[in-house]
């Protein structure tokens, strides 16, 4: 009887399983035929859109072994992560979000979560995780008419999931190797007849994959990630045509080190730092959306944000075992933001039109122990000597008694604030059946205020007894010094975009665009000097040709979009006497890039979904201290080819491989910092029934060794050469349930 039994629950559960599979094949081949976008500010069909945009919904990263944002630009194509590991910079068609500079005012790309624009430090290690969401959209390419500043390269724009009134929700149960476990929860439903709410919750921690043998630490470089999130929507039953969504977030990270090992073994995952090293990082954000539709052509929306973070850090910059150098940094800031804009539609005519305010206030402090090379200062040291009066070979006994490595603390303490400022507006006309036109502009203004104070002290003292210790440790005072600069400045852009689309036939449409992005100006401010430089804004202007396509009744989508980038007015790092710490940004650079990004997604069967993506990018400075080279992290090819089964009886099979070519990290082609090709492969397998999934999974299933990153030493006696290695194969397993 007990047989009998467990052979009918095993048909019950296979009669469910595979109706799940038959109505999850059917609302794919929906979704493919009409996958919504949300960054443009008017919701449209991804097929209905000429703009390069890399889309992954929350079924794709379910079905995936993705776990964090640097996971999705590991298989966008065109699109790179800069450091990976706990940190989630990025690279969009070669342009890094940095730019050429290593420490800008602002930056060539945005992220926003829930139209909450996000900080650099909450994109760089607070806003890396996947829950509960409902879809990513990586935009290539400027997105200066609708985004602004900030998005000169492109922009990011995550939706998470909104509460509905039927109740329900989800939970996921993970564990995998190097100590990492994830527990995430999310569900809600109708309070009311007008109000209904939705929680989130998601913690992922773990020891990471290196071991600091200096420290005796294997958990150096681990990280613990928490996310908590509310979202609350009201729909009054006697004003229907009125809805609001309240959003409210933290993100709260401690995270180690950067997987960095040494560069003469790296792939024994072995750090060698002697310090402590850890980045805190809260953020908290809060986002109301207001909608009016006044009609059926016109609809007002109100859309107010804010987000503050706080960010710690403390890290051993130089990664020996030898008490070089430490920083201890403090960050905070906060950003207000207000949009409002109409919606509208009247016959052929329809379009958006919106003000825009943004108010940044960030404030940093820090503290930098280093030893300073002397050789650095070696013109500016002989030259005061000769002042004294003091023949070469004095000089040179002087110079002699100062040690190669000077003790120099460094601290700086700065607040920027930041008022922009906008109006724009895009209109699409359909002026036939088959063509629609756009013409859109953005005016763009914004102030900035910095007030920058750097304050430099030398620890070292020259004592030997000799007859010259008192010449030499006036030398040293020289090193000192006490800057305190203000800056006021603003600039103002007007970024114009023209599009046309053209209708083939039913299933196929072709496009091209002209648009303008921009990174605003600004001011900075050399570390080791305090010289404050102004500095004017860059623009790029892209030409972009798009298909879009639809094939065997929407089983197939195949996109394309291929582009040609000119970049004007660079903002780049410039060292003033071979110091790297006493540098300022200039425009001193033109290039241009151009390449393509073709994506295909495909229904070979009713069990087997296949997708492939792949991006080619070529990228050259034509002018400035880089001219004729390529980009830092801008990869010729990036490809990603995979597929998902899923059988009868709820088998489920996904595997994907992500190729990345060779590239340089640094913008001086430097041959020894160039990173090799690689290409990852990640798989997963389980069951799902319909009320809950178990999967066991593995991420770099072949193990590749490959480079994200490498550093030279700065050849001056204790900093050593090190590198970061991409993660190792891990492997683990997750179950999921739906209640």
């Amino acid at each position: 009887m007990a047989f009998t039994k467990h052979k009918l629950g095993f048909a019950i559960t296979l009669a469910l399983s595979n109706m799940v599979i038959a109505q999850e094949v059917q609302d794919a081949n929906i979704e493919l035929e009409s996958v919504k976008v949300y960054g443009q500010k008017q919701v449209t069909s991804l097929q209905d859109t000429t703009a390069s945009i890399g889309l992954l919904t929350a079924d794709q990263i379910e079905k995936s072994t993705i776990q964090d944002i640097n996971d999705v630009f590991g298989r966008t194509a065109n699109v790179v992560s800069i450091s990976g590991g706990n940190e989630s910079l990025f690279a969009i068609r070669g342009v890094s979000i940095y730019g050429p500079t290593d420490n800008p005012v602002g930056y060539t790309a945005s992220l926003y979560v829930d139209d909450a624009p996000m900080n650099i430090d909450s994109i760089r290690y607070g806003a890396m995780g996947l829950w509960d969401i409902e879809q990513i959209e990586i935009y290539r390419g400027p997105q200066g008419t609708l985004q602004g500043r900030n998005s000169l390269a492109g922009a990011i724009h995550l939706k998470t999931t909104d509460p509905t009134e039927e109740w329900g929700g989800k939970a996921q149960l993970s564990v995998a190797e190097y100590g990492t476990q994830r527990l995430s929860v999310a569900g809600g439903g109708a309070l009311n007849d007008e109000f209904s709410i939705r929680l989130a919750a998601d913690t992922y921690q773990s020891d990471g994959y290196i071991d600091n043998i200096t420290r005796n630490e294997d958990d150096y470089t681990g990280f613990e990630r928490n996310m908590y999130r509310a979202k609350l929507k009201y729909q009054p039953k006697a004003i229907s045509n009125l809805s609001a969504l309240l959003t409210v977030s933290r993100h709260d990270s401690k995270i180690g080190d950067q997987p960095m090992a040494r560069s003469d073994d790296p792939f024994s995952y072995e750090a060698q730092s002697d310090h402590d090293s850890q980045n805190d990082v809260i953020t908290d954000t809060a986002a109301l959306k207001m909608n009016l539709a006044i009609n059926s052509n016109l609809e007002f929306t109100s859309v107010t944000t804010i987000s503050t973070d706080e960010y710690d850090r403390v890290d051993d910059y130089d990664s020996s075992a030898v008490a070089f150098g430490v920083i201890d940094q403090n960050n905070t800031g906060e950003t207000i933001s207000q949009e409002l804009r109409l919606n509208f539609t009247n016959g052929d005519i329809s379009g958006v039109a919106g003000l825009y305010y943004a108010q940044s206030e960030n404030n940093q402090d820090w503290v930098a122990d280093s030893k300073y090379p002397k050789s650095l200062q070696q013109d500016t040291a002989y030259a005061g000597l000769a002042s004294f009066g003091l023949d070469t070979a004095t000089s040179d006994a002087v110079w002699a008694l100062i040690p190669d490595l000077v003790d120099l603390v460094a601290i700086n303490d700065s607040e920027y604030i930041t008022n922009n400022y906008a109006i724009f507006g895009e209109v699409n006309w359909q002026a036939s059946d088959a063509l629609t036109l756009t013409v859109g502009a953005r005016y763009d203004y914004e102030e900035q205020e910095r007030d920058q104070v750097t304050n430099n002290t030398i620890n070292t003292v020259v004592d030997t007894g000799g007859p010259y210790d008192e010449i030499a440790n006036q030398l040293l005072g020289g090193l000192a010094s006490v800057t305190d600069q203000k800056t006021d400045t603003d600039y103002d852009a007007f970024l114009p975009k023209v599009s046309a689309q053209y209708e083939l036939t039913e299933d196929m449409k072709v496009g091209f665009t002209i648009q303008q992005g921009y990174r605003a100006g600004g001011s900075s401010v050399s570390l080791a000097s305090g010289v404050v430089a102004d500095f004017d804004p860059e623009y790029t202007t892209n030409y972009e040709l798009s298909l879009r396509s639809q094939l065997m009744d929407g089983a197939i989508t195949a996109n394309a979009n291929v582009f040609y980038t000119d970049w004007k007015d660079q903002q780049i790092d410039v060292e003033l006497n071979g110091d790297s710490r006493n540098t300022i940004i200039q425009n001193a650079g033109e290039s241009n890039l151009y390449g393509a990004e073709f994506e295909v997604s495909a229904f070979v069967s009713s069990q087997v979904e296949v997708f492939s993506s792949v991006g080619f990018i070529e990228t050259e400075y034509e002018s400035g201290e880089f001219k004729g080279n390529e980009f830092a992290n801008a990869p010729d090819m990036t490809a990603t080819l995979g597929t998902v089964f899923r059988g009868f009886g709820g088998i489920f099979a996904s595997i994907d491989g992500n190729y990345q070519s060779e590239s340089f990290v640094d913008n001086d082609n430097t041959e020894a910092r160039k990173l090799d090709e690689r290409t990852t492969v990640n798989a997963k397998v389980g069951f799902e029934t319909y009320t809950w999934s178990a999967y066991v999974w593995a991420t770099n299933v072949t193990d590749e060794e490959y480079l994200v990153n490498n550093w030279n030493s700065q050849n001056i006696g204790v900093v050593e050469d090190y590198a970061q290695p991409g993660a190792p194969r891990m492997i683990g397993a997750s179950f999921v349930t739906e209640f």
